[in-house]
């Protein structure tokens, strides 16, 4: 990732199954700086260890079907504006809600959540 992070004009990165070694991803700050939209996709990474100066221009997040959780402080990246989720765990789909609550309380009502195939947990 460290190399794939470094390319300066990337702004959209999809990543699916077999994108990593092992089951965490910490990414190096200084790095996707310019990216846009992340679509996490993939069985193994279970792991997501990142924080808003590591991603400080995304808008779009996608997937997270085998992620633990969403970092919470990806809640602070001021340009987020969609987080559309497929086949996660209720975790992420927490995450997600105190995300969107986050956003809301700054000002960001524009955000919006989407849902592909997730259990009905917002009743």
């Amino acid at each position: 990732m460290t190399l794939i992070g470094s390319l300066p004009n990337l702004e959209i990165l999809n990543l699916w199954n077999n994108a990593f070694k092992g089951y965490e991803w910490s990414p190096v700050e200084g790095q996707f700086l310019r990216l846009k939209q992340l679509s996490i996709q993939g069985r193994y990474l279970v792991r997501w260890i990142a924080e808003s100066i590591h991603f400080p221009n995304l808008e779009r997040l996608d997937g997270m079907n085998n992620l633990e959780e969403i970092p919470s402080d990806i809640g602070n990246i001021a340009t987020l504006n969609y987080i559309n989720m497929f086949e996660c765990n209720v975790s992420v789909i927490n995450s997600a809600k105190q995300i969107l609550e986050e956003q809301q309380s700054n000002g960001n009502e524009d955000i919006l959540l989407g849902f592909d195939m997730v259990p009905n947990v917002f009743s």
